[in-house]
């Protein structure tokens, strides 16, 4: 009885450990994309210099990420009104908060990893890893497809309010940030969240070859499958 209640928390304990871990790569990409998006915006799209865009993103990339920009997103030249910044106000708290999570999930991911590899829990994380991997591709491929759908989904669902339902003609800052430029930005983060995922799968994979060579005796030899 001992044995497969130790087993079931054990498991349990692996699973909590692979969410963590989940959290931390989908806020870490989308940190990196974010900030990456800088060097996707053009100001053609507003009729206005590349300097003054790129000036004003920069404002907008640190409202929305650091606690510390106030309350208030402004802007020196790109024109807002109201509406656009009651709903930069909300997407900042999202941001904000996903930041919170992020921070708190690679804690305890980095925990975890320590704790799995101590107890010997590795093969457990390998398997729930693999699982992530397939599942969150297949995720990403069916978003990719019903990318609009999707997008138009997340914001009737995150937002309690219509003000990200801009008009061009009176909030031409939405020109900066076309269909496409999202699409991208989604692709890039779905992309770059697997290949964390798998970096920390393929380290997982390594310490159980390294495991099990210390444990048996055997040469450990590099044939291309760590």
């Amino acid at each position: 009885m001992t044995g497969w209640w130790n087993n079931l928390i054990n498991q349990g304990r692996t699973l909590l450990i692979a969410l963590a871990i989940m959290l931390a790569c989908l806020g870490g990409a989308l940190f990196l994309v974010t900030n990456a998006s800088y060097f996707l915006v053009d100001g053609r799209l507003m009729g206005v210099s590349q300097r003054i865009v790129e000036h004003d993103y920069l404002r907008i990339l640190g409202y929305l990420q650091l606690p510390w920009s106030g309350e208030t997103m402004r802007l020196d030249y790109l024109p807002t009104d109201a509406k656009v910044l009651r709903h930069f106000k909300d997407v900042r708290h999202l941001f904000l908060l996903g930041e919170s999570i992020t921070v708190g999930a690679s804690l305890v991911s980095w925990w975890g990893l320590w704790w799995a590899k101590q107890r010997y829990q590795l093969w457990r994380l390998r398997g729930w890893l693999q699982w992530l991997l397939i599942g969150f591709l297949v995720a990403v491929i069916l978003i990719g497809l019903n990318f609009e759908p999707v997008f138009l989904w997340f914001h009737y669902h995150a937002f309690s309010n219509q003000d990200w339902l801009f008009d061009p003609k009176k909030e031409p800052l939405i020109n900066l940030w076309p269909t496409s430029f999202f699409m991208t930005l989604a692709i890039s983060w779905g992309l770059l969240v697997e290949g964390l995922i798998y970096l920390i799968y393929r380290w997982v994979k390594k310490e159980l070859r390294r495991f099990v060579f210390l444990e048996t005796g055997l040469e450990e030899t590099n044939d291309g499958r760590d």
